[in-house]
């Protein structure tokens, strides 16, 4: 799937990972419940969007990675795992915080 064609953080292409992060978006507004109802794509979609919080040293991968949670179609299909996100990935999001060598993307993230 989409997952797949992300560049991995040795081989970092931060054009590619935002356009791949924006067409991600457009799918999880789009696609409704459904989407992620298997752990494992569940797993793998917010493993990807922590990924590229934490991993990109280019603040706009971050950024964008980051307003993913602003969209309100997203928001509502992410409601339905509240607890998974506050497990799994708030707290890989609230690690990277102080590392992160941008101040609005820090600020983004609650630093």
């Amino acid at each position: 799937g989409l997952l797949g064609y992300f560049p991995s953080m040795a081989h970092s292409n931060s054009g590619k990972e935002l356009l791949l992060l924006h067409e991600l978006e457009q799918v999880l507004e789009r696609c409704g419940g459904d989407l992620l109802e298997d752990p494992e794509v569940r797993g793998a979609v917010l493993g990807r969007i922590a990924a590229s919080v934490e991993g990109s040293k280019n603040f706009r991968v971050a950024e964008r990675a980051l307003l993913m949670f602003k969209c309100d179609g997203v928001v509502s299909l992410l409601r339905r795992y509240h607890s998974e996100l506050l497990t799994s990935l708030l707290p890989r999001i609230r690690q990277a915080a102080p590392q992160h060598w941008n101040g609005s993307v820090r600020r983004m993230m609650g630093c």
